[in-house]
């Protein structure tokens, strides 16, 4: 960040009573120029620091809201939830975006007391995140920076293509070689819809090792009777297929990239792979493995691309208000 301070230092440092010239206009202009690079200086690192402040709500406006956001509740004083709101604080500096915003409830506020009881919110902190597509979401990662901007780009990222199958029928599936991790659903069912881009992402790491086939229960005749035939009752229902179809295992976990990862793990070594969208526990560890995990930022982090871009910008603008100062005789030449 001390490149972004040279301008500041250079506004500091010039003596107006220095200014070379005794046009009173031309002195005004100067001092005028100076005060709007010095706005243009604070905008930028503004910027550069996260414009996505954490705000302080109340259960109950956190409960309403439609926004898309981390949400951190936490009692005030306890290590755990104050390691947890610092964490927080990283993530809305590091997060360059205004699609999510991020808050802080406290259960030692009088106004929100009553919810905590009734949400059974015991043991600070627990962590949320609430996204058009995902629902509210318990966070179930280690609550570090690299790990939440990663699952974010997730959440706000599209899956082109896949490796997900359309059902055909139950003899297509008897011909395949290899385990099968089948997706019951309906297109109506907004379960589905949040599963279905953890399901893609999936689909595309592992392809190599597991098919991944999914079968709309309403479709017609034929894909009724099958979902009758495996007793499927809700949706979204997941079935996993090894050795044979005799007796298919029902997934129980969590709907999310990682809850299933594990799952398939237990069952056949998934080689390591570069995720598509979200790294593993593995690589999630060593990605928050430095000396300060809690602020740790990856390259690939939303907003490393914009930085990089800023500090470049910031380096033209210095140049330029130099040339300019220099011109004006505001600095000598040997400065």
């Amino acid at each position: 960040m001390h490149r972004y301070y040279i301008i500041l230092k250079i506004l500091w440092t010039i003596k107006f009573s220095d200014i070379k010239t005794t046009s009173r206009s031309r002195k005004r202009f100067i001092m005028q120029l100076l005060f709007f690079l010095s706005a243009v200086f604070v905008s930028l690192v503004v910027v550069a620091r996260g414009g996505v402040p954490v705000e302080e709500k109340l259960f109950s406006e956190v409960e309403g809201s439609t926004l898309q956001s981390v949400v951190v509740f936490y009692t005030p004083g306890e290590d755990e939830s104050e390691r947890a709101i610092e964490t927080l604080e990283a993530i809305s500096e590091a997060f360059h975006d205004t699609s999510f915003v991020f808050y802080k409830v406290s259960s030692s506020n009088d106004l929100n007391k009553k919810d905590f009881e009734e949400a059974n919110f015991v043991n600070m902190p627990m962590i949320f995140t609430n996204s058009v597509e995902g629902g509210i979401e318990p966070f179930r990662s280690t609550f570090t920076v690299s790990n939440v901007l990663s699952h974010l780009e997730f959440l706000r990222s599209s899956i082109e293509s896949d490796h997900v199958e359309t059902f055909v029928n139950e003899e297509d599936l008897l011909q395949r070689q290899r385990p099968i991790f089948l997706k019951f659903y309906e297109e109506w069912c907004g379960h589905c819809k949040r599963l279905k881009k953890h399901f893609q992402a999936l689909s595309n790491d592992v392809f190599d090792s597991f098919d991944f086939v999914e079968i709309e229960c309403s479709r017609d005749s034929e894909t009724q009777d099958y979902c009758k035939k495996q007793d499927v009752n809700g949706y979204p229902t997941l079935k996993f297929f090894e050795n044979g179809f005799s007796d298919p295992e029902t997934y129980e976990g969590g709907r999310t990239y990682d809850d299933m990862l594990d799952f398939l793990r237990k069952h056949k070594r998934v080689e390591s792979t570069q995720p598509s969208v979200i790294p593993d526990d593995a690589e999630k560890e060593e990605t928050s493995s430095n000396n300060d995990p809690e602020v740790d930022v990856p390259s690939s982090a939303p907003g490393s691309a914009a930085l990089a871009d800023l500090e470049a910008r910031m380096q033209r603008i210095e140049a330029k208000m130099d040339k300019i100062l220099r011109a004006f005789g505001a600095i000598s030449a040997d400065e």
